[in-house]
């Protein structure tokens, strides 16, 4: 699925995201991850057609570290939006200016009521709320993963379910 979508971007740069990375791209790049209980959020600005991505293992920062200073803000889904919010708000864009899309958040090995991938999920639209941001569409959830391919320039989203 992947190859055949990059296929279609070949005059683009490609950039495989891994656990606990993100970033704003300002030229156009083919992002792609896999995602299980991680989730990843979009953000997509129409008017600079500039995108960031984030691939996050945990909910809340506060609650593995001792302070934010020093920390990987993408590997926890509360610090990664507040960053890339902040990071967005640094060139000038307001909240009114991005779309942002939530993916991931499976919960494969546990009940749905207390896995990880909920918890993650729910702290995507609690921050992104908070932060007053546009959440344009979700694929969350589930039992299984997701593999994504995010093109930062147009803000597709391009989405498969694994396996199950």
């Amino acid at each position: 699925m992947i190859q055949k979508i990059l296929d279609n971007y070949t005059d683009i740069k490609t950039k495989h995201l891994t656990i606990g990375e993100g970033g704003v791209f300002t030229k156009p790049t083919a992002v792609h991850t896999v995602l299980g209980s991680c989730v990843a959020v979009t953000f997509f600005c129409r008017k600079t057609q500039i995108g960031a991505i984030f691939h996050a293992l945990l909910p809340k920062w506060s609650d593995h570290e001792k302070d934010e200073f020093g920390i990987n803000h993408y590997k926890y889904v509360d610090s990664a939006i507040n960053t890339l919010c902040n990071r967005f708000r640094q060139k000038g864009l307001t909240e009114g200016d991005i779309e942002c899309k939530i993916f991931g958040g499976a919960n494969a090995m546990v009940e749905e009521n207390i896995g990880m991938g909920k918890k993650n999920v729910e702290t995507a639209f609690e921050t992104l709320t908070e932060q007053k941001m546009k959440i344009t569409a979700t694929d969350v959830g589930g039992k299984v993963g997701r593999k994504i391919v995010f093109i930062t320039s147009t803000g597709e989203v391009y989405a498969k379910r694994l396996g199950g």
